[in-house]
């Protein structure tokens, strides 16, 4: 009985000391004029990519900007304007943008996005298929892509 009260109080100190050593770090502000809102982000390699939303560049495009280190720079925008969008890494590494809404209310382009192009396309619509805009993306261990819930 003593033996199990310690086996529990042991595994009890190491789940709190596990969990009270996650904190929030704080890293550089993004560089953007007002308040960015809307975008999504994705994790390639050591950098993350942030991706669409507001406010859109002079050009109307949605902003990109990565983080290398804690250190953030623009980069090639998203073509048009990308809100409740999803994006992520697919199994051959590609960055895909999907749908999402344009800032007039129409359905936003799904394509491939690459930092030396932007706009790569390579990728079907979805045509209805799923809802266009606020919906939930995850992969999985093969970097599957999959949309989830939606619309509304």
């Amino acid at each position: 009985m003593l033996n199990t009260i310690r086996i529990v109080f042991a595994l009890a100190t190491l789940c709190y000391a596990s969990v009270s050593a996650q904190t929030w770090q704080p890293e550089s502000p993004v560089p953007a004029t007002g308040s960015r809102a809307r975008a999504v982000a994705v994790k390639v390699g050591a950098t993350i990519f942030l991706m669409g939303g507001t406010p859109l560049d002079a050009n109307g495009d949605a902003p990109v900007h990565k983080l290398v280190g804690s250190n953030w720079s623009t980069t090639t925008p998203l073509e048009g304007s990308f809100l409740d969008h999803g994006a992520a890494m697919d199994s051959l590494g590609r960055v895909i943008v999907i749908a999402g809404l344009a800032a007039n209310g129409d359905q936003g382009d799904s394509y491939e996005w690459t930092e030396a192009d932007g706009n790569n396309g390579g990728i079907n619509s979805r045509s209805g298929a799923a809802p266009d805009s606020r919906f939930a993306v995850a992969t999985d261990s093969l970097n599957r892509i999959y949309s989830m819930g939606g619309g509304g």
